[in-house]
């Protein structure tokens, strides 16, 4: 069964091909959420992602995400229950956006100091 091919479904295979639904992929993976702050950069590193050795796959651009889906994917990571409570900025570059990343660090600790749950790693 391909991901392309199965509505409803994560397009993440794991374990031998098989395809996760939403919710068995987080109540089983679900121990980091990676935040892809912005796709700018002012670096030119080798290694990139973003790089010239992946240009089929991504690009530099000049987009960053909306602070108000970050949130929401944050307070979504934070209340699922047996989440790894792990928080990761990626980029481009996220401290280009470092005020967007120190905005997003208090939302999760405010989110939890109301909840009152121990506070999250931030990575």
């Amino acid at each position: 069964m391909s991901p392309e091919k199965t509505p409803d479904v994560i397009g993440v295979a794991l374990c031998h091909g098989r395809v996760f639904s939403v919710g068995e992929f987080l109540r089983s993976y679900s121990r980091m959420l990676t935040l892809e702050i912005t796709r700018k950069c002012n670096l030119n590193c080798e290694y990139c992602s973003f790089g010239k050795h992946y240009p089929r796959y991504r690009s530099h651009g000049s987009g960053t995400i909306d602070a108000s889906i970050a949130e929401q994917a944050i307070k979504y990571h934070l209340d699922f229950p047996n989440s790894g409570r792990t928080i990761t900025f990626y980029g481009g570059e996220p401290l280009l956006e470092f005020d967007l990343m120190s905005r997003l660090v208090l939302f999760a600790e405010e989110h939890c100091r109301n909840t009152g749950q121990a506070p999250p790693l931030l990575l």
